[in-house]
């Protein structure tokens, strides 16, 4: 029997006052994994992207643009 089977057939026993706590607990999961995902793929993206000031070229292309 998968894990899945397994808590289908749980499911399928519990009563309606655990069902709601254990809903309950798996949408709270699943939003905070889907939040540290976020900030994991923000904080590695910050790490690849330069940002505006970051490089020591930044004043010399300036320079080169034409007022």
């Amino acid at each position: 029997m998968t894990l899945k089977e397994r808590l289908l057939h749980e499911v399928e026993q519990a009563p309606d006052a655990l069902l709601k706590e254990v809903l309950n607990f798996l949408l709270f999961t699943k939003t905070k994994q889907e939040q540290e995902q976020r900030s994991a793929h923000n904080n590695a993206a910050a790490q690849v992207e330069p940002r505006v000031g970051d490089t020591d070229n930044e004043s010399s292309i300036w320079e080169n643009f034409s007022r």
